[in-house]
Order: C-alpha cells, then structure tokens, then sequence
C-alpha cells in the first residue's frame, strides 16, 4: 500500500499526550488509515474520531483481520497495570563446584594471562 511511495500526512489537531492527528495517504490511496480500517488491519480510534466507525464493521462481520479472534485494541488495556505471575518455589540441586583459579595461563597464540589482571 505504501511501499516505496510518498505518504503524505496532513494534521488536524494534537492529541491529549501532544502527538499530531493526522490523515496520511499516497498518490493512490486518498485515506490509509481508512484503508486499513476496512480491510481489518487496524482498529478505529473512536476517542479522536467517528470517521472510521462504518469502515469497521464488514472486516468485523467477515471476522477479518484483528477481527479473526478475540482480540483488545491497545487503548482497552491502557493505564490498567498488568499483574505479575507469581514465581514458582522451585529446589535447585547442583553438584557444581567452583574450580580453582589458575595462577597463569596461556592464549592458542603464545600470549599470557593473568587472571586477575585479564
């Protein structure tokens, strides 16, 4: 739909965080955030505008992209702290040891090292 190119954005007004609301399109394609509405590939952002509400409900019906399963628009879930799994009590048993630091060693190159100088 836009690849490679010219997409045009045009502004109407800021958001509530500060961000431009803006229709984009390219030579082809009047409305982009239209189009992907009406194919399923994007939520209709009601908050901002009613513009794209009709444009939802066929890929809605068809089950159509985002439609496909029951899913959340990311805005549903917004300002909603998720909760975190509790971890599972878990007994590690390890016969490892630490081997003893050699005093010197030397590289597949001749060089040596020091291991407490690196």
């Amino acid at each position: 739909m836009t690849d490679g190119k010219t997409v045009t954005c045009e502004g109407r007004e800021l958001d509530d965080y500060g961000p431009l609301i803006a229709r984009c399109s390219t030579d082809d394609v009047s409305d982009i955030g239209a189009k992907l509405v009406s194919r399923g590939l994007a939520w209709a952002f009601v908050k901002y505008s009613a513009d794209y509400i009709d444009l939802e409900m066929k890929p809605q019906r068809d089950k159509l992209g985002v439609w496909q399963s029951r899913t959340q628009p990311p805005w549903a879930g917004a300002g909603r702290r998720l909760k975190r799994s509790p971890l599972p009590k878990v007994a590690v048993r390890s016969k490892a040891t630490s081997a003893p630091r050699a005093r010197k060693s030397t590289t597949p190159h001749g060089r040596r090292v020091m291991p407490r100088r690196g």
